[in-house]
């Protein structure tokens, strides 16, 4: 490699580095477990901003997840799934703040009893 192209490269990573860094200086960070009402872990939770086109986040097998979050703003942060009902929780961190969210989603169809009839 050339001097011109050390020199490149260089220059490339430095503006590289303060962007990331700026980024990160508008951010806090959301995290936590998500569980049902016994307190099994809820995989494939959505969590997302409320009227956000940024990406959702999941939870893995263990009901766990991390989610970057505007800072200084006021939020909604909606977890959700197919299979329960939604939970809403209004925030408002400060930048590099993390705030711990743990919920126990409510299942949506409780059925006591199923009845099979035929011929």
């Amino acid at each position: 490699m050339n001097i011109k192209g050390i020199f490149h490269f260089f220059i490339t990573s430095v503006f590289a580095f303060l962007s990331l860094h700026a980024i990160a200086q508008n951010t806090a960070t959301v995290y936590g477990k998500i569980t049902d009402a016994e307190g099994v872990a809820v995989e494939n939770v959505t969590i997302s901003i409320l009227g956000s086109p940024a990406a959702p986040a999941y939870t893995n097998d263990k009901g766990v997840f991390e989610y970057p979050v505007p800072a200084n703003t006021e939020i909604t942060i909606v977890f959700s799934n197919i299979n329960y009902n939604q939970f809403r929780k209004k925030i408002k961190l400060k930048e590099g703040e993390r705030q711990e969210i743990n919920s126990a989603l409510e299942f949506k169809n409780n059925m006591d009893v199923v009845e099979i009839t035929g011929d």
